[in-house]
């Protein structure tokens, strides 16, 4: 006969497999959203560079008066791009013949690409094309000089560049996996061997053997046995007792008092009090009556009646005195073997703790709600996503969030929704840090978006200690002073210059009573102007 599979290695195998999935799933998703990551902040950082070398002085009139015979502009670009993690910035005039280039005997001659032609027409953008270095990702910003464009810069990253910060992401994603890896399979046997020690170490077969045994010698003995649950409802009827009371159909369902009127039964169910060798004629013939509650983790279930006859009581006094322990002995194996199936029902249907599972549907319910607030009052998934990331985050930090949206927030106000995430993302996560930081006892933190007729208004309050005074006088400076580690909290900078952009406000009030409260107002502009502050 061959040997059974143990349940506890089915447990085992099946968890090992959804967490082998599971992981699999997040690695792969976490690897391409890290590449595109990449890819966005390449091109921003490109972009970004691009801009700041635009927006030279000593660029914009070099390009309008013409080379100097030193050529002084390829000296200062190329210190600049020494400083930075760029592959090359090349200064070119509107003929697209370069003024400088990390190789210098290609200075003078045309850019190649096949890409630039839409930087002359006063376009930035951002592109991937094989130049005189390779592959790379490179972004075009056309230079003005008095309202009059004078040329372009371009500045890249060549894609091994871009290959070596995707491959370390790669790298790691790969090690945390075969980190977890382990971990997984030791939690499924950690798991399945709880499992097989609350059934007692039987096997699913074994179970239902017993199961089928017990029924057995409950329709093996000769005296009736009639069981109900708390509502009278008839659960267990044996043989014998179908044969006294002359039943022809299955009374299991019936309530009791349809079978068996005046049976103790529902005595024995009010008052939770067991009732022993009491006489009762149960189909004629004269019984010694003993009803018990039935008890399953100290809560009545319901109830069980042992019917005997009296006439063979006193021939058979230490016969029945062995049926009676043999049925006590019964009763408490079915009661532990009950609570054994009932454990195995919850944690084989729910796979997780009775706890554990309330605490997930309330979490479900809260960002059920939620979800609905932010698609109802916000039509951009960007912002909805920052939002909803933001306000998750604060939840598993205990800190109370309140988001009112007294106006819907559509789209076509002429402001991108990566200008609006940058202003709310850095305005969210200061407020976190401070009440974080200030340890008050209840830390809220309230976020209102405003959209009127002319502008939108974004602000942001927490309840933290206030901000410092010789840090608040330089938040929104070109250079201000961070509180924080690793030279972080510099994202008010931004802040200021997206407002400065579309002609906006941003301003802070702090006070170490009433905490902190960060305000941003921009003018709506007409859909058609677009644009990105940074």
């Amino acid at each position: 006969m061959q040997k059974r599979l143990s349940i506890k290695y089915h447990i085992a195998g099946l968890t090992i497999l959804l967490n082998l999935f599971i992981l699999l799933c997040v690695a792969t998703i976490s690897g391409n959203i890290s590449a595109q990551v990449i890819d966005e902040g390449m091109s921003e950082y490109v972009m970004a560079l691009a801009d700041s070398t635009a927006s030279m002085p000593v660029v914009q009139e070099t390009l309008f008066n013409g080379t100097p015979p030193d050529n002084s502009i390829q000296t200062i670009v190329e210190k600049l791009r020494a400083k930075t993690n760029a592959s090359y910035m090349v200064v070119m005039d509107m003929n697209a013949i370069r003024l400088s280039h990390p190789i210098a005997a290609r200075i003078g001659k045309a850019f190649v690409g096949g890409d630039e032609k839409e930087v002359f027409s006063g376009k930035r953008y951002v592109s991937r094309a094989v130049g005189t270095l390779g592959a790379s990702l490179r972004a075009f910003v056309p230079v003005y000089y008095q309202d009059t464009q004078v040329g372009a810069v371009s500045v890249g990253i060549l894609n091994t560049k871009t290959y070596q910060a995707k491959y370390l992401i790669w790298y790691k994603i790969v090690l945390l996996f075969f980190l977890c890896l382990p971990l997984s399979i030791a939690g499924a046997f950690f798991l399945a061997g709880r499992i097989k020690k609350k059934m007692l170490n039987f096997e699913p077969h074994e179970i239902a053997k017993l199961l089928s045994e017990n029924q057995m010698v409950i329709e093996s003995v000769k005296d009736a046995i009639i069981a109900v649950d708390m509502h009278g409802r008839i659960t267990v009827i044996n043989r014998a007792a179908k044969k006294i009371l002359k039943l022809k159909q299955n009374a299991v369902g019936r309530h009791i008092s349809t079978v068996l009127p005046n049976s103790y039964l529902e005595d024995v169910l009010s008052s939770g009090k067991e009732i022993f060798d009491t006489y009762r004629k149960l189909g004629g013939i004269p019984c010694l009556v003993t009803v018990q509650p039935i008890i399953i983790q100290d809560k009545q279930v319901g109830a069980l009646a042992c019917f005997r006859d009296r006439s063979e009581a006193h021939r058979l006094a230490e016969e029945l005195t062995g049926v009676r322990k043999f049925t006590d002995e019964l009763r408490a194996q079915a009661h532990e073997f009950s609570n054994k199936l009932h454990t195995l029902l919850g944690l084989l249907h729910f796979k997780e703790y009775k706890k554990a599972e309330a605490l997930i549907l309330q979490g479900a319910e809260l960002r059920t709600q939620l979800i609905s607030q932010l698609e109802n009052n916000i039509e951009s998934p960007v912002i909805r996503g920052l939002l909803y990331g933001k306000l998750a985050t604060c939840e598993e930090k205990n800190i109370h969030i309140e988001l009112s949206l007294p106006s819907f927030i559509h789209n076509d106000i002429g402001i991108p929704s990566q200008d609006i995430t940058l202003v709310l993302g850095n305005f969210i996560e200061n407020a976190i840090e401070s009440v974080e930081h200030s340890r008050v006892s209840s830390p809220e933190i309230h976020i209102s978006m405003l959209l009127g007729d002319s502008e939108l208004c974004l602000q942001v309050h927490d309840n933290g200690g206030g901000i410092p005074d010789n840090i608040a006088s330089t938040l929104f400076s070109p250079r201000p002073q961070s509180s924080k580690e690793g030279h972080r909290g510099l994202g008010l900078r931004f802040v200021q210059k997206i407002a400065d952009f579309y002609g906006g406000n941003a301003s802070f009030s702090s006070d170490p009573e009433q905490g902190t409260v960060f305000t941003i107002t921009l003018p709506i502009v007409s859909a058609c102007s677009i644009s990105t502050a940074y």
